[in-house]
């Protein structure tokens, strides 16, 4: 995942995600990858997305149509991987997945994922498996962390500001500052965090008038106020707020008219609030939550798009005897979206609803697990999901881990994993009633109302080897049949279809399997040198067409080595690989196979200073602008250095 070491200094980590209850990670019966406190650091990540490109098996995709990033899990994309914060859904940005580099890193603990379909506990969003952000505590009664950091894309730069010495090459083009504040006093505890990101862009062919990388900020401000009692009991309230400001310059090309640019405010607040209660040894979370988010998307017309979320959820855990213990769960929710579009008149704008009757859906859940040890090396994990939808009705999704820790050998430590899961995800509303016009472009996205919902059987078995000098062996097998998998796909019948103008329309697929295999390996030599490498192969298939599912490399590399001398200084170089894949569902177009290198470097001074440096993409490998079905790297090579301050 990241060559260094596990980032604990000697501590236990704890993870929550794949049971929903508090586990060592060496324990856990679902297997759990964790990105640390540590290894953020070491990445220089500022935002999740960042955090998450040294994840084996795990994919950063480009949100078709903005600028943001989403995370394909197993084959799976966005759609069907659910992003938490504490256990709480993030609300899609786009209608349909989450832009994770929209989320800040500065409150960020850790990030848990986990893989393969977890519906019984997370519901319909989790068919390809969990990312779960976990948020930092204060543990002083007072802390202060401040950092900040430039960089420039050489001669990718479309900025203006010039560091020292003049000429494209020495512009600064990208600036981060973040501030992290923590209290604890007696029963109460507080946390303000904030981070602000401002880019002047950047662009692959600068003998073109379009911009490839947006130009603006993002904001993310959050805290966390916090009272616990001598009973042990908690109750907490979490606001946060999120904002981005970005200018595509001359994006779009109007016959008569010329470049356009495009224009996008995107707008989230967020509120949670809970309480959480320790009876014996019995525990009951209440959490509620509210958030709001907006994008306005202005090129010559101007599309809104408004979403609302409300939840409840509260989980109860029990021990029914000294080797079982009981989780019982429910959650509420209800979600509405709004999509406008006003195009420019004579007399003004004339506002057109792009999605139209059907915006609201509510949902009720209930989940039960049951832990059950079976002596001291066997541990099984049944659950069911029963889901109710306002639209789709009633369904259940049972699944069932099992874990075995046999004593086969004496010099290293053995895991097997195994499990079974139903994967289920009704349509969301942008997939049933979503109008994407850009016939100006030559095409438009239509929504589909007759749509199913997806089903999937989801099958995992992996194990893991670990041996007292820190060498580790960890190797997985999953396979995931999908049924009625929704995708999007051309549809020359369709009404509104011409001549001039594609449509774009989401449909079932009515079988389609997904099976790979992941080897990781991870060791190190005389805490001096750290290393891991990951192998994923993964083969895909369109039962109905016999073709490959587009977006999905048959390879994937990712390795890391760093080094640690002494002194407080660090040296890590990141390596990735995918293969080519197909971006077409008749398998006629690729994008082509890539590789890129980061190097990041890191020195403590003393207890309070550390400064680092970083170079994104050594090799400048980049997609090629001009072929539409190449998504490969973007941006170029980003060189920046910084500084971070803890008193």
């Amino acid at each position: 995942m990241l060559s260094a070491d596990d980032g604990v200094s000697g501590e236990e980590t704890w993870v929550v995600t794949g049971t929903r209850t508090e586990r060592l990670l060496e324990d856990a019966p679902i297997r759990t990858e964790v990105v640390s406190r540590e290894q953020l650091d070491t990445l220089h990540a500022r935002n999740v997305a960042e955090a998450l490109k040294t994840v084996p098996g795990l994919m950063l995709k480009d949100i078709h149509g903005k600028g943001g990033q989403e995370v394909w899990l197993q084959g799976l994309d966005a759609d069907r991987v659910l992003i938490l914060v504490n256990g709480r859904p993030v609300t899609a940005s786009t209608g349909s997945s989450v832009d994770v580099s929209q989320l800040a890193t500065a409150d960020i603990e850790r990030i848990e994922v986990v893989k393969g379909a977890t519906s019984a506990l997370y519901g319909s969003s989790a068919m390809g498996g969990v990312v779960n952000i976990i948020t930092r505590r204060p543990d002083k009664e007072f802390s202060l962390s401040v950092t900040a950091d430039a960089g420039s894309y050489g001669q990718g730069n479309i900025g203006n500001s010039d560091l020292s010495l003049g000429g494209r090459e020495q512009d600064i083009s990208s600036r981060y500052g973040q501030l992290n504040l923590g209290m604890n006093k007696g029963n109460w505890s507080a946390v303000l965090n904030g981070s602000i990101r401002d880019t002047d862009g950047y662009d692959l062919d600068l003998d073109t008038p379009s911009r490839d990388g947006s130009s603006g900020t993002k904001t993310n401000v959050s805290a966390r106020l916090a009272y616990e009692a001598a009973s042990g009991h908690e109750y907490f309230v979490e606001p946060s707020y999120y904002k981005e400001d970005l200018v595509a310059e001359n994006l779009l090309f109007t016959p008569g008219v010329g470049y356009r640019d495009k224009t996008e405010v995107a707008e989230r607040k967020h509120l949670d609030a809970g309480a959480r209660f320790q009876f014996g040894e019995d525990k009951l979370a209440l959490y509620l939550t509210h958030e709001a988010f907006s994008d306005i998307t202005e090129k010559g017309d101007i599309r809104t798009a408004e979403q609302k979320i409300l939840r409840g959820s509260v989980q109860w855990d029990t021990p029914l005897t000294d080797n079982q213990l009981l989780t019982l769960g429910a959650d509420l929710s209800q979600a509405e979206l709004e999509q406008y579009l006003d195009k420019p008149t004579l007399t003004g704008y004339q506002r057109t609803d792009e999605i139209g009757n059907g915006t609201d859906n509510k949902s009720a859940e209930l989940f039960v697990q049951n832990d059950i040890f079976l002596g001291s090396h066997w541990e099984l994990l049944p659950g069911v999901r029963y889901q109710y939808d306002s639209d789709f009705g009633s369904h259940y999704t049972p699944k069932v881990n099992v874990s075995y820790t046999p004593d086969w050998l004496d010099s290293a430590e053995v895991r097997i994993r195994a499990g079974v899961g139903m994967g289920y995800r009704v349509p969301n509303l942008k997939e049933r009633y979503y109008v994407f016009d850009h016939s100006n472009l030559g095409y438009m996205v239509m929504g589909n109302p007759d749509l199913q919902p997806e089903r999937s059987d989801s099958y995992q078995i992996g194990a893991e080897l670990s041996f007292p000098s820190g060498l580790s062996v960890d190797l997985s097998l999953y396979r995931n049949n999908l049924t009625d998998l929704i995708t999007s796909a051309t549809n020359a019948d369709h009404p509104r279809s011409t001549p001039s103008v594609v449509i774009y329309e989401y449909l079932n697929i009515d079988r389609a399997t997904i099976t790979g295999a992941e080897l990781a390996l991870k060791g190190q030599w005389r805490n001096l040198v750290y290393w891991d490498a990951a192998l994923t192969l993964m083969d895909t298939e369109n039962a109905s067409t016999g073709k490959q599912l587009t977006g999905r490399p048959q390879q994937q590399f990712k390795t890391g080595l760093t080094l640690k001398p002494g002194s407080g200084f660090s040296a890590s170089l990141l390596g990735s690989y995918e293969s080519k894949s197909f971006s077409d569902v008749d398998n006629e177009h690729y994008t082509p196979a890539w590789s890129t290198w980061d190097l990041k470097l890191n020195q403590q001074i003393n207890p309070h200073l550390k400064v680092y440096l970083g170079v994104d993409n050594l090799a400048d490998v980049t997609k090629d602008p001009s072929d539409p079905n190449d998504q490969g790297p973007h941006p170029g090579r980003f060189v920046y250095s910084g500084l971070r301050v803890d008193l």
